[in-house]
C-alpha cells in the first residue's frame, strides 16, 4: 500500500478493518459478547462525548453564538443564525 496515494489506500484499509471487525463479532460466543459489552461499554460512552460536543458546537444557538456571527450579520445586513463554532464545516469534518 506504500506505492499508492494515501487517499486511495484509506478506503481499502478501512474496508478490510471493518470486515475483520465484523467477522470477529459474528464469530464471538454469547457469553464472551456480554463480557465484551461490560468492558467496552464505558469506553464507547466516553468516546461519544467529544462527538456530542462537536455537534453541540454546530447547532444554531443564538445565546451562545460566537460574536463573529453578529458582526457578519451586521455587515451583510441579514439575520444570521450563529453557532458556537465559526467554521461548521471544519467541525463536521472532525466528527
Amino acid at each position: 500500500m506504500g506505492l499508492i496515494d494515501a487517499s486511495l489506500a484509506t478506503g481499502p484499509v478501512g474496508a478490510a478493518t471493518s470486515l475483520g471487525l465484523l467477522a470477529s463479532l459474528v464469530a464471538i460466543r454469547p457469553g464472551e459478547l456480554s463480557f465484551l459489552k461490560s468492558v467496552a461499554g464505558p469506553a464507547v460512552a466516553a468516546a461519544l462525548l467529544p462527538m456530542l460536543w462537536i455537534i453541540l458546537q454546530m447547532l444554531p444557538l443564538a445565546s451562545l453564538a460566537h460574536p463573529v456571527w453578529k458582526f457578519a450579520g451586521e455587515t451583510l445586513g441579514a439575520q444570521l443564525s450563529g453557532s458556537i463554532t465559526i467554521d461548521t464545516g471544519a467541525s463536521l469534518a472532525r466528527c
